[in-house]
């Protein structure tokens, strides 16, 4: 887009997600993070990621194939393990400790405002209505709004109810 151009943006409307790491959070068990202690919380989150990552099969074009030397054609080889050490590829790839790191600084940062630099987003997600106009649309709507305001001075009765 050249200098001319525009974009513009206002937020329609927005919720604040509740993730695992929020004292309000309620797991699809019915159980509240409230119920349970810091440690309780971060088990449970680290389950259900290992759950989800464990499960998902991976698209023929993913890294799966490229990296870890695995065959797409075999079915069984389309979900692995979370890795934590060597990978078959010979690779390391310490994903298990590195999400429990990452889960125990969420849960234990959650009331320190300084270390909790997630929660901007709180503020930023939703639905947004976005208009992109480039120079040529933005003049080709000044020309038209130009001729409509000619039209109303042209007309003696609209141009006494407006002016």
């Amino acid at each position: 887009m050249s200098k001319a151009d525009k974009i513009s943006y206002s937020k329609r409307d927005g919720e604040i997600t509740l993730y695992p790491d929020n004292p309000n959070y309620v797991w699809s068990d019915g159980q509240k993070n409230s119920d349970m202690t810091k440690i309780q919380i971060r088990k449970k989150w680290f389950n259900k990621l290992q759950e989800q990552y464990e499960s998902f099969e991976h698209d023929k074009q993913s890294s799966l194939y490229r990296v870890y030397g695995r065959d797409y054609d075999d079915e069984s080889q389309r979900v692995m393990t979370m890795p934590n050490g060597v990978v078959e590829s010979g690779n390391e790839n310490y994903m298990v400790d590195d999400l429990k790191r990452a889960i125990k600084y969420r849960v234990e940062s959650w009331d320190d405002d300084s270390l909790a630099g997630w929660k901007v987003f709180e503020n930023v997600e939703g639905w947004y209505d976005v208009e992109a106009a480039d120079e040529e649309t933005t003049l080709e709507r000044n020309n038209m709004l130009r001729r409509f305001l000619d039209i109303i001075q042209e007309d003696d009765y609209l141009y006494l109810i407006l002016f």
